[in-house]
């Protein structure tokens, strides 16, 4: 959610980037007959404050993968868990606009896709806890402008 204030500091450890919405722009980029697609937005002190309660509850176990150091040294990974990788601050100026164009794309399928909905699970688990709403976190930093 704290994309969404771009290019506000909403977080002390958290720098932005303008998304698909561009709230200081007033400017989306929408892929056509995708309206019915489901984005859950959750700022990062929401997450903090999930986390802080989270460490004491008592979940599931790991899915451990034991990866083979000859695989892993001949370029081979035997899983389907990739490690992402932020590209932003390892990537040349000649070569942002392809990596712009490609986080563009990947983004707005990815929408279309269902990736950014997510179950209310955690707000099952923890009940008392209120999450930050669209609305009230526009407003708070939006405010005036």
């Amino acid at each position: 959610m704290n994309y969404l204030g771009h290019p506000h500091k909403t977080a002390k450890h958290i720098t932005t980037i303008p998304l698909q919405v561009n709230v200081e722009k007033r400017h989306a980029l929408v892929v056509e007959g995708s309206l019915d697609q489901h984005v859950t937005f959750t700022s990062v002190q929401d997450i903090g404050g999930v986390v802080a309660r989270a460490v004491e509850y008592e979940g599931g176990p790991f899915a451990i993968e034991w990866l083979k150091l000859k695989d892993l040294e001949a370029g081979i990974v035997k899983s389907d868990y990739l490690i992402p990788v932020n590209t932003l601050h390892a990537t040349t100026e000649d070569e942002m606009e392809t990596v712009n164009k490609t986080a563009t794309i990947g983004m707005l399928i990815s929408t279309c896709r269902g990736a950014w909905d997510v179950t209310d699970e955690w707000n099952q688990i923890l009940p008392d806890y209120e999450f930050t709403q669209v609305e009230d976190f526009l407003a708070k930093v939006w405010k005036g402008e």
